[in-house]
C-alpha cells in the first residue's frame, strides 16, 4: 500500500513538474511584438559623409561559413563604405530570429581565428554615441601582411550585451515573459596597420550612421532609445 502511494505521489510530481516546465517554455517570437528588423531598408547607402563602394570579394572577411550563418541567422548585411578621404571601413551585421542558448552567435574572436587570423588583442569597453553609450568589444587580428582592428556589439532583444552570462541572463527575463528573444551581430573593421586610427574611423562611421536611422532602427540595432 505505503509503495503505491509513494508512486502515486511520484507520478504526481512528475506531471506538476512537466506542467510546470511547459508553462515556462517561452513560444511566442519577441519579433513578432516589436520592430521587425529588415537590414536593407535599416541600413542606408550613404549617410553622413560615407558612402557604400564596392570592394573585391576576397577582401571582405567573411569568418563564419555559410552553412553556420545561415543555420544561426535569418538575415545578413555586408558591405563597405569610404569617407570623403577614401578611407575605408566594412560593416557586417547578422540577424537571427531566436537566439536562445541552442542557437548561440559567433563571436569574431572565435571566428577570425577559424580563419587563420592571429587574435592579438582582446578589449571591452563603451562606445560613447550622442544618444547613449555602446558596449562594445574591440579586437587586433592580423593575417599575413593583413592587419584588421574590429569593433563589435551584440544585442539581444532590444538590449547590448556585456558577455555571455549576461546575455543568458537577457534571455531568460525575456522567457519568463514567454518570449523568444531574437538579436543581431554589428561589427565593423577596417584594413589597416594603424589600430588607433582605424578604431577612430570605425567610431565616426557608427556616428554617422546612428544619426541618419531612426529612433526604432537605434534601439533595435545598438539598444539605444534616445
Amino acid at each position: 500500500m505505503r509503495n503505491h502511494k509513494t508512486s502515486l505521489i511520484a507520478c504526481a510530481a512528475m506531471v506538476v513538474s512537466a506542467v510546470t516546465a511547459y508553462a515556462l517554455t517561452p513560444r511566442v517570437m519577441l519579433s513578432d511584438h516589436i520592430d521587425k528588423v529588415k537590414l536593407d531598408a535599416m541600413i542606408p547607402e550613404v549617410f553622413g559623409g560615407w558612402r557604400e563602394v564596392t570592394q573585391s570579394a576576397n577582401q571582405i572577411v567573411d569568418p563564419q561559413t555559410r552553412e553556420t550563418i545561415n543555420r544561426i541567422y535569418n538575415q545578413t548585411l555586408t558591405r563597405t563604405y569610404a569617407d570623403e578621404s577614401g578611407y575605408r571601413v566594412m560593416v557586417s551585421i547578422a540577424y537571427g530570429e531566436d537566439q536562445r542558448d541552442a542557437i548561440q552567435m559567433h563571436y569574431p574572436e572565435v571566428c577570425y581565428p577559424a580563419q587563420g587570423f592571429t587574435l592579438a588583442d582582446k578589449t571591452s569597453g563603451l562606445l560613447q554615441t550622442d544618444y547613449g553609450q555602446i558596449r562594445i568589444t574591440r579586437l587586433l587580428t592580423s593575417q599575413g601582411q593583413r592587419h584588421e582592428p574590429v569593433t563589435y556589439w551584440a544585442t539581444v532583444g532590444e538590449k547590448v550585451i556585456a558577455n555571455k552570462v549576461d546575455k543568458k541572463l537577457k534571455e531568460v527575463s525575456y522567457g519568463f515573459r514567454g518570449y523568444i528573444p531574437d538579436g543581431l551581430l554589428f561589427r565593423v573593421s577596417s584594413v589597416d596597420k594603424d589600430s588607433m586610427r582605424a578604431f577612430q574611423k570605425q567610431r565616426e562611421l557608427v556616428d554617422a550612421l546612428l544619426t541618419e536611422i531612426s529612433p526604432a532602427s537605434r534601439q533595435r540595432l545598438a539598444g539605444l532609445t534616445q
